[in-house]
Formats: C-alpha cells, sequence, structure tokens
C-alpha cells in the first residue's frame, strides 16, 4: 500500500485538480500534516477544484470578452516585443485553462499521472515567465529606461519561477489503488512541509516587493507630468486610467498573495487562493496591454497617449518609448 506521504499544497500545480464528484477523485494530491484522513484531503481538493474551475472560466471570459479589442489593436501591428509579451501570456493562459477541463479525464497510470502534471506545472510555470517579463518592461518604459528598476522587478518576480521549478524536481507520482478510494493518481515530494512553508512565505514576499517597485515607478515616474499636464489630464482618462490602474491592480494582487500565505500556513483551504494568482495577472496584463494600445490610438488621447507610453526621468522629459 502506498503511504500517504507529506507534500507541499503550494508545490502542487495548480492546474492539476480533481473531478467535480468528490467521492471518486481521479487526481489528487495529498496534503500537509494537518489532513490525516482520505475524506479531509477529498474536502479540500474538492474545494481547490472548484476554485481552478472557476479561474479557468474567468479566463476564458475575459478572452472572448476581449477578442475583438485583441484583434483591432493587436493583430493588425507589426511584432515587437510588447505583441509577443501579449500573446505570449494570452495564449499560454489559454492553453493552462484548457488543459484543466481535461483532467476531468482518467488518469490511472503512473505515465499519465506524469505526463498531465509534468505538462499542467509547466504552462503554469510560464505564466510567471510573462508576469515578469511585463512589471519589467513596464517599470523600464516609465522610469526612464532604467535598468536598475527593471532587473529588480524582473528577478523578484522570478522567484516564484525558480522556486515552483526547484521544488518539481523533488515530486514523487503515486496511483492509489486500495479500498475504499482506486485509481486515485496522487503526488509526494521529498521536501519537509515546514520548508514548503517558508518557501511560500519568501516566493510571495518576493512577488508582493516586485509588485511595490512597480507601483512606485508609476506614481513617481508619472508625478510630474501630472503636475503640469493638469488640463490634459481632465481632458482625457489616459494619464488616470494608466495610474489608478496600476494602484488597482496592485491592490488586487497584494490582497491575494497575502491570502496565500496566511491559507496555506494555517493549512485551511491551501492553494484555493493561489489558482486565482496566476489567472489574475494573466488578465491584468492583458489588459493593461489592451488599454495601452486603446490610448495610443485613439486621437484625441495623443497627449495622454505620449505621456502614459514614453519613459520619463525624474524632471518629467519624455524620451522615446519601448511601449508603442
Amino acid at each position: 500500500m502506498p503511504s500517504l506521504c507529506t507534500i507541499d499544497a503550494r508545490s502542487t500545480p495548480r492546474s492539476q485538480h480533481a473531478p467535480s464528484t468528490p467521492t471518486v477523485l481521479r487526481s489528487i494530491s495529498m496534503s500537509g500534516p494537518a489532513i490525516t484522513t482520505i475524506s479531509g484531503q477529498i474536502h479540500q481538493q474538492t474545494a481547490y477544484q472548484y476554485c481552478v474551475a472557476m479561474s479557468s472560466a474567468l479566463i476564458f471570459y475575459d478572452y472572448f470578452l476581449t477578442l475583438h479589442q485583441e484583434i483591432k489593436l493587436v493583430w493588425s501591428f507589426k511584432i515587437n516585443i510588447v505583441v509577443v509579451i501579449f500573446h505570449f501570456n494570452r495564449y499560454v493562459s489559454l492553453l493552462w485553462a484548457l488543459f484543466n477541463m481535461l483532467q476531468i479525464l482518467q488518469w490511472t497510470t503512473i505515465a499519465s499521472c506524469a505526463s498531465m502534471y509534468v505538462v499542467g506545472e509547466v504552462l503554469f510555470l510560464m505564466l510567471y515567465i510573462a508576469w515578469a517579463a511585463f512589471s519589467a518592461l513596464r517599470v523600464y518604459a516609465i522610469s526612464g529606461r532604467n535598468r536598475v528598476y527593471a532587473t529588480a522587478v524582473a528577478v523578484l518576480a522570478l522567484v516564484p519561477f525558480f522556486g515552483d521549478t526547484a521544488t518539481f524536481t523533488e515530486f514523487v507520482f503515486n496511483v492509489w489503488n486500495e479500498p475504499p478510494i482506486h485509481d486515485l493518481c496522487y503526488v509526494t515530494y521529498r521536501v519537509s512541509y515546514g520548508t514548503m512553508t517558508k518557501a511560500t512565505i519568501v516566493e510571495r514576499l518576493c512577488l508582493v516587493t516586485s509588485d511595490a517597485i512597480v507601483l512606485f515607478a508609476i506614481v513617481f515616474f508619472t508625478r510630474g507630468v501630472v503636475k503640469t499636464t493638469s488640463t490634459a489630464v481632465s481632458g482625457n482618462p489616459g494619464v488616470v486610467r494608466f495610474r489608478q490602474d496600476g494602484i488597482q491592480y496592485f491592490i488586487v494582487l497584494l490582497i491575494l498573495n497575502i491570502l496565500d500565505i496566511v491559507m496555506f500556513a494555517t493549512n485551511v483551504y491551501y492553494n484555493t487562493v493561489a489558482s486565482f494568482i496566476c489567472p489574475i495577472s494573466s488578465i491584468v496584463i492583458s489588459r493593461c496591454l489592451l488599454d495601452l494600445r486603446q490610448v495610443h490610438q485613439t486621437p484625441v488621447d495623443n497627449e495622454a497617449s505620449a505621456i502614459i507610453l514614453a519613459s520619463h526621468t525624474q524632471n518629467s522629459q519624455p524620451t522615446a518609448s519601448p511601449i508603442s
């Protein structure tokens, strides 16, 4: 009989989930020491599965909601770094969401279990890369092409990517086939739960710090522009929207990261909040880039577009922008 090894809930792939029927789970990951029974694991995993399903539905909903904007504002433009980031983020997230739907199928062998697990984890890790690239590019543009800020943001945002990649090497795939549950694909790992809890806290704090630097850059490097162009700001929503989006997105992601730390550390519905972080981050990327494209292409917003899309020095003198 396979043993129920202690594993880290955070390190399990967010795309890995079970069918909605709580009594027959085809794909499950064993939890931390606080959950000692199969029924407890089923209860936790079912809650997580619902959250993953909701986050996947959210990605599909946002895609169809903004598809007309994508066709108008992105497809007709030549390829550059912004377009590459947009498409990479957009379609990796769609593949991740689509892949989640495949989890309702029965995976009863270690080979099939491992294959589904690995593909799901790789797609999820790629979303971290998209977020790091987007955050660094945004800071690089708005800070007057300051490489120090951009590098700091990228490094901090990539900490979860490297952390999860390292954890991934410690996974062991198993199939539970003992009464009362059969054909149960699950994953164990060789790292202590305490170590993984600390790693999760560090990863989330790095993400929060990275987002805080982005917020600081947005507020700090546009402060002079807003003061000296009050007429332009009042006449069009470009600058105001750019600043408000940065603040609002930061608050949302900050709340999610804090909740993830608390719920994981207490082992209460672990990983449920985490299942929303990367999908929402992906939506933020798409929305931000589409908004910037919209502002850039709207004739009445030419001045605001120049302000938003240009890099700025501390004395608010615009230079060429990589985001256009």
